[in-house]
């Protein structure tokens, strides 16, 4: 069952009504800024095997220029997480997709190893608000035990760029350049972020809730307090945190390996070319995506057992 199945399965469709296909429609959304956003990541890999001969860099500096992404993006979640707490999620994920948007355009005017990494700090410094900012508008807009499909899905549409778009990317590196392929990706994004902007409004300020949808959605809601500091010796004593901590670093060291290298591997081991990358790149993101969406229907069981448990 797809992700999507599950949900119009779930309570999310006993409310009927406009409003509950319009937070379908609002995850579909979420799941299309996904979708750029790992476009916008890929595309250094895609565009590495051309960049080391134009540019004359070696693997090395293909692993600085993602180091640079993931450490500026690490560098920057802290600081997002705190904004998105106290501040509206849809001004900070839609300046966040444009900002990022204009990195990747940045990109197709580097001509310089110093210069690319300055554009990839910026692309990881202006994406980092995206994950807490989509969590955020996750956590308004579904209750607690549709939150796991939801988180789930966006989550599996990040996966969705690589397993997809590879092919496009490819193409257009072959046939039109690799600097063409980030104002292309750079576009899109700005695009999409102006959709967002369109049609998305924060729950609170959305006049087109009924009360009875909007006592559904948030009868089981804790809110944030933002009038006391963080306690964060309590936080960082806690034993899920550090299994969180762990379980997510070793995600991410797989996640930016494969996000980064793949093309480049597939060409020096195995003799692909590169306008044969497409499928074989994709293979393992077709992979994730799955277990993505089989993860998230995981999830929502479990979270009902516990909810189930007094």
């Amino acid at each position: 069952m797809s992700g999507f199945g599950a949900l119009k399965q779930s309570a999310l469709m006993k409310l009927q009504g406009r409003q509950r296909w319009g937070v379908l429609a609002l995850l579909c959304l979420l799941c299309l800024l996904a979708v750029v956003n790992n476009i916008d990541r890929l595309t250094l890999s895609i565009a590495a095997p051309i960049m080391q001969t134009e540019l004359h860099i070696n693997a090395t500096d293909i692993g600085l220029l993602g180091s640079a992404f993931a450490l500026a993006y690490a560098f920057g979640q802290l600081p997002s997480g705190w904004l998105v707490d106290r501040f509206s999620p849809r001004i900070l994920l839609g300046a966040s997709v444009i900002i990022w948007s204009a990195a990747t355009v940045a990109m197709g005017f580097s001509y310089t190893l110093t210069g690319f990494v300055l554009a990839r700090i910026w692309l990881g410094l202006a994406e980092a608000p995206s994950l807490p900012a989509t969590n955020k508008i996750v956590t308004r807009w579904f209750p607690k035990k549709e939150q796991g499909i939801a988180n789930a899905s966006w989550d599996a549409a990040l996966k969705v760029g690589p397993a997809f778009f590879t092919f496009a990317l490819i193409w257009i590196v072959a046939e039109i350049g690799w600097r063409e392929m980030y104002f292309i990706a750079g576009g899109v994004g700005i695009v999409a972020a102006v959709i967002f902007f369109v049609f998305y409004r924060d729950i609170e300020k959305n006049n087109s809730l009924a009360d009875e949808e909007r006592n559904y959605i948030q009868h089981d809601v804790t809110p944030i307090n933002t009038t006391h500091p963080t306690p964060w010796a309590a936080l960082f004593k806690r034993q899920t945190m550090w299994g969180m901590m762990a379980g997510f670093l070793c995600n991410m060291w797989v996640y930016q390996i494969f996000l980064v290298f793949i093309p480049l591997y597939i060409i020096s081991q195995f003799g692909v070319k590169f306008a044969s990358l497409g499928f074989v790149a994709s293979v393992p993101w077709i992979g994730a995506i799955i277990g993505d969406l089989v993860s998230g229907v995981i999830s929502g069981k479990l979270s009902e057992r516990q909810d189930g448990v007094h």
